[in-house]
């Protein structure tokens, strides 16, 4: 298998990605009432999509580096630093600079030295008020910064397809039980004016998204099967299973907040994102990897 993180595709769905999101938050700004606003609302799916791009490509380069480099583990945290924390100190400043310290949707009350220590440490994911509120977003940059400390475990750990699958089904139903537990202390202890932001943060912080990077181990492992690989690439099935992820992310866009699922609707997106994955590592369909969203994914 070539080299994972140089595949045109991986560039084309990571463009995919971001203009998901970028869809998202133009959404944000119609009302819920607008024709389609849910379809808007399915491109905040674009950050799943990069958490799997994301495990699945630093799975492969973490095991072409291990057999190269002597300390590959102090390497690649190295390199995710750098990669990372200059430009997100530097959204820092700017946001600083722009809003100062005065409340915001974020952090109702305004914000404290502590907010900014734990965003610059990467921390800010594990707060209600510091994880979207020092750089707005920041949370996604957070919880895979929180996946890179873990990587190295469970890369040694997860290495086959049901691996992947039962690390998935366990880790699911632990961001179940967290996520029922933290509600009503949260309710409880949180002041009135912040309690807006429970129902984000219960989402987003990292239990909740664990499963999506953990089928990225699935993801990885079905990528580097040939028996899986050979069972997927008859002439139709590429195509069936991008119409299998299609329909399945609009059918859940559809499904009510409050319709009182046990498993977190964005592990059964990531699901469905793992079918288009597949897909298009088999067969590169031209609407879908072409100059422009390849262009876009590089950027």
């Amino acid at each position: 298998m070539s080299e994972l993180s140089h595949y045109r595709y991986i560039d084309a769905l990571r463009g995919i990605a971001f203009l998901g999101v970028l869809t998202c938050h133009v959404g944000l700004l119609l009302k819920p009432t607008f024709p389609g606003y849910d379809v808007f609302m399915m491109g905040a799916r674009g950050v799943q999509l990069f958490y799997l791009l994301s495990a699945a490509t630093l799975l492969r380069s973490f095991s072409l580096r291990g057999a190269q480099e002597r300390f590959p583990i102090r390497n690649f945290f190295v390199r995710r630093l750098f990669r990372i924390a200059p430009l997100f100190w530097f959204a820092m400043a700017l946001y600083y600079w722009q809003m100062g310290a005065r409340p915001r949707y974020w952090a109702p009350n305004g914000l404290q030295t502590w907010h900014f220590v734990t965003t610059a440490l990467f921390l800010n994911g594990w707060t209600l008020t510091s994880i979207n509120s020092v750089v707005l977003n920041g949370w996604s940059v957070a919880i895979e910064m929180t996946f890179y400390l873990m990587l190295p475990f469970l890369a040694k750990r997860i290495t086959t397809i049901w691996g992947g699958i039962t690390a998935t089904l366990c880790a699911t139903s632990i961001a179940i039980i967290l996520d029922r537990a933290l509600m009503p202390i949260l309710t409880q202890t949180t002041p009135q004016n912040e309690q807006v932001l429970i129902p984000f943060f219960i989402y987003s912080w990292f239990p909740s998204q664990l499963p999506v990077f953990l089928l990225g181990f699935v993801l990885y492992s079905c990528l580097q099967n040939e028996t899986v690989m050979k069972m997927l690439a008859g002439s139709e099935r590429p195509a069936w299973l991008v119409i299998a992820a299609v329909v399945g992310c609009l059918g859940l866009a559809s499904v009510p907040k409050e319709a009182g699922w046990e498993i977190p609707l964005h592990v059964y997106d990531a699901i469905a994102l793992m079918f288009l994955v597949l897909a298009v590592h088999i067969r590169p369909f031209a609407w879908i990897v072409n100059l422009f969203t390849c262009r876009i994914g590089v950027i």
